[in-house]
């Protein structure tokens, strides 16, 4: 009985060797998730956004770069902020028309670019120390716009609306 048990011990601790030794053969990035980092440098993002027709275009927001936007999956990415500040926080893509983007700035309220981010106009900053923090667009109809975001100097938090694709805004929350 005992030499049953001293052979079950000896198949475990080979069966664990065996286990064990075709773990370490594989490449660590097939062990575990591994990530790599692909986007902009040297600012943080703060956000992402996917084209909703091109999953290979992606926006990035970033604190201190402005925005950076990727055709290729990011695996290489290219400064689109002509006109917009460097401090973004928020993006959002028109689910219908994917050249048409918002951004929401550090300080400057909503930006919005109508060719894919090659150029940007405000849209809303009627005060000047506006933060936006968040941007939603509604999927079934995207002239209608949600920007949540703070006046710099109050602190005040408040949620902001178009109805109109950005042209005109009212505060829906205070």
């Amino acid at each position: 009985m005992q030499s049953l048990i001293v052979r079950g011990r000896v198949l475990r601790i080979g069966l664990l060797g065996l286990l064990l030794s075709l773990w370490l053969s594989y490449p660590l990035s097939a062990r575990f998730d591994v990530w790599t980092p692909i986007g902009p440098e040297p600012a943080p993002i703060l956000a992402l956004a996917v084209d909703p027709t091109n999953p290979n275009v992606l926006y990035a927001a970033t604190d201190g770069g402005g925005v950076f936007k990727s055709a290729d999956g990011g695996r290489s990415w290219r400064a689109a902020r002509h006109n917009l500040g460097f401090f973004v926080f928020a993006l959002a893509i028109d689910p219908r028309n994917p050249n048409i983007l918002y951004a929401g700035l550090l300080g400057r309220g909503v930006y919005k670019s109508t060719n894919g981010g090659a150029s940007w106009r405000a849209s809303y900053n009627e005060t000047e120390n506006f933060t936006v923090y968040a941007l939603a667009i509604d999927p079934r109809n995207p002239y209608i716009l949600y920007a949540a975001g703070s006046d710099t100097d109050t602190i005040v938090v408040s949620v902001i609306k178009s109805m109109d694709g950005g042209l005109t805004w009212s505060r829906t929350l205070t």
